[in-house]
């Protein structure tokens, strides 16, 4: 285009040629290059396509364009997507440039037209009507296309405004977050002294029992009555009392168990035993009458 834009700068192929071969880039330059070397160091002519523009072109064309034109444009429709985050412009363009090598009829184009299209568009049709020729299948999928993109610009605007509101909330929360801080730590406080109050009253129990029980043994005369039942024996409620606490069965203590308890008195055994008992009920009589003499 810009040799035929401007034509009064190449007069002759050779400057249109020499023109062209300063925008080679990749494998073309490598491809010059080598047969620029080649004729400086062999010698000899420059090739006829140095010095005829339509030559070079088919040159380039013979080495770089492709094998089968018509086929790899076939192969490009029947691959070609409409993907669904594109416009429907880029789908038409890419659709248009591979039909023009094929030789497809209309009807063969708006059939692969149309299987390229995404469901979205597909439904659309469905409801409206499918046109028979491409060109107004094109407009029409333009068309929808465009109303679709509208479509979701509304339903972004529209969720703006919700989360405008929705960042504007915490900072109402934040401004009376010092009154929530100082009843939360009220509250707290309040919380904490009725629990301590609570362990405490549930300590006052079992200190009161336990000093009671331990207190037992030594007001034990006293408090006979109070835990012995008319057969000499615990009452049950006392003695259960003791099993759940852990306490000496004989004298209420803790810390023991009834064949360990310090209260209770070795018995004698065997013939020391009865030794024993006499020389005590020996001795009980003749007490008697010293203390009638006194």
């Amino acid at each position: 285009m810009y040799i035929a834009a401007c034509a009064s700068n190449f007069t002759d192929d050779e400057s249109r040629v020499t023109f062209v071969l300063s925008y080679l880039k990749g494998t073309p330059l490598d491809w010059f290059q080598t047969e620029l070397n080649h004729i400086m160091t062999k010698g000899g002519k420059f090739p006829k396509w140095f010095t005829s523009y339509p030559t070079f072109l088919g040159e380039l064309q013979r080495l770089f364009g492709p094998r089968d034109p018509v086929t790899d444009a076939m192969n490009a429709l029947e691959s070609l997507k409409y993907k669904d985050s594109t416009k429907a412009t880029r789908y038409t363009l890419d659709f248009n440039r591979h039909s023009r090598r094929t030789g497809w009829n209309e009807m063969a184009l708006t059939r692969v037209y149309y299987k390229g299209l995404p469901d979205r568009l597909k439904d659309e049709i469905a409801r409206i009507g499918k046109p028979s020729r491409l060109t107004d299948l094109q407009e029409l999928i333009a068309t929808l296309d465009q109303r679709y993109w509208e479509r979701q610009s509304e339903i972004s605007r529209d969720k703006k405004p919700s989360s405008s509101n929705q960042s504007k909330a915490p900072e109402t929360r934040s401004d009376t977050r010092p009154d929530n801080r100082a009843n939360g730590s009220q509250a707290g406080s309040s919380k904490s002294n009725g629990q301590q109050q609570s362990k405490k009253d549930q300590k006052k129990p079992a200190s009161s029992s336990s000093s009671s029980s331990s207190s037992k043994p030594a007001n034990k005369t006293n408090s006979i009555s109070d835990v012995l039942g008319p057969d000499g024996k615990l009452k049950p409620e006392e003695r259960q009392r003791r099993m759940d606490n852990k306490l000496c069965l004989r004298c209420g203590g803790a810390g023991h168990v009834v064949h360990n308890c310090p209260h209770s008195k070795p018995k004698p055994k065997g013939r020391a035993a009865a030794v024993t008992n006499n020389a005590a009920s020996a001795k009980t009589p003749a007490a008697a009458p010293e203390s009638g003499k006194a």
